[in-house]
């Protein structure tokens, strides 16, 4: 994979590059699948996952985050645990920050950009619709790579994107922004649950990268407790 921008041929041009087609679906949604590209690899992958949470004291995140929901008793009273820092630095999966498939990926997308850290998490909860600016300026372009190690179906935990909500400034974004606060808002406002909002799920198997625009509003919803995900974190090198 190479990190020049893709021209305006419409498919790949390797079996790791995206196309110009490609990155306009991604800046006109604030979405990517990309089915495969670390299949290969998936299982030292896994191995290095489970490695690095038994060699690590993770922080424990209970329902205080309005993000984060139980809902059944089959969760636990940990919603939800974070390994960070998680790939840096660690000697199973240290490599993938440089590999050439994500720099290529993220030069493709965002141009000059900067690596902003990782981190490794079990779920046992559903995610409320979310975008992650937590600590990012909405008018800074960044991007997360998710790495999903369970096969993940609508009904079991697949991640779920609203289209278009990376325009943060539009009325339609700014509307989600503000009904979309917790599943109490989204129940007052439109008279349902966070998992009946209209979105698309991305069903994924182990080895399946999802790209997504921070500003992107996202959730999942059902699955079993402990599913496995960790996130590699870009940003744009403003000019």
């Amino acid at each position: 994979m190479t990190s020049s921008t893709p021209t305006a041929e419409t498919t790949p041009r390797g079996p790791f590059e995206i196309s110009a087609a490609q990155v306009e679906f991604f800046n006109t949604f604030g979405y990517l699948h990309l089915p495969g590209w670390f299949a290969p690899e998936i299982d030292s992958i896994i191995d290095g996952f489970e490695a690095k949470f038994a060699g690590s004291e993770p922080v424990l995140m209970d329902a205080s985050n309005p993000y984060h929901v139980a809902t059944s008793s089959q969760f636990e009273s940990h919603l939800r645990e974070i390994v960070t820092p998680f790939v840096d630095d660690d000697p199973a999966l240290g490599w993938l920050p440089c590999d050439p498939r994500l720099t290529g990926l993220v030069a493709a997308l965002l141009g000059p950009a900067e690596y902003r850290g990782s981190d490794g998490n079990r779920f046992n909860c559903d995610v409320h619709y979310h975008a992650d600016v937590y600590l990012s300026p909405l008018r800074t372009r960044n991007l997360k790579i998710y790495f999903y190690l369970e096969e993940l179906e609508a009904e079991t935990g697949a991640l779920r994107m609203i289209p278009g909500t990376n325009f943060y400034l539009g009325p339609f974004a700014r509307a989600l922004q503000r009904d979309l606060q917790s599943p109490d808002h989204a129940m007052a406002a439109f008279g349902m649950r966070g998992d009946q909002v209209p979105a698309v799920v991305l069903p994924t198997v182990p080895g399946d990268i999802v790209v997504g625009d921070f500003r992107t509003l996202h959730g999942s919803f059902g699955g079993a407790p402990g599913r496995r995900l960790f996130t590699l974190n870009y940003r744009k090198i403003e000019a």
